[in-house]
């Protein structure tokens, strides 16, 4: 039995404002390592094809970031989601990790739960729904 997850990323720049926003379905069994792995990949190949130089990613999975912060490839189930992460990390000027909290990623949070109900994938860049903008607005 599949159960499903949803998909949410955030970026923003230096000032906090929103510069682009996606959300996805995933019928998956997966993990929650393996899948929270899978979208820090997608996110750093969408950056990569945007020619961003500098990024940096924050992950509600705490022990994924330690891995990816130790490059710590010794786990089985997400070796090749990681050694990936590794080496398109050196694809960029400034590329950092860290854990955040829910207070600080609740965005992309509802962005994740969004996602759930979906049946493509959906993404924005500089035009954002109304409530997307309006919530962003109050990490700035």
């Amino acid at each position: 039995m599949n159960s499903r997850y949803g998909a949410g990323i955030v970026t923003s720049n230096e000032e906090g404002k929103l510069i682009f926003a996606w959300a996805e379905e995933n019928l998956d069994s997966k993990d929650s390592l393996s899948i929270e792995a899978e979208l820090i990949r997608k996110a750093m190949v969408k950056a990569r094809v945007n020619n961003w130089k500098a990024i940096h990613i924050q992950s509600a999975n705490k022990l994924l970031i330690e891995k990816i912060n130790n490059g710590s490839i010794e786990d089985v189930r997400i070796v090749t989601l990681l050694d990936d992460i590794l080496h398109l990390k050196e694809c960029f000027d400034w590329c950092s990790f860290s854990f955040g909290n829910s207070n600080n990623m609740s965005l992309a949070t509802k962005l994740a739960r969004f996602g759930r109900n979906l049946t493509a994938f959906v993404e924005w860049k500089d035009n954002f729904p109304l409530w997307l903008s309006e919530h962003s607005q109050s990490y700035v």
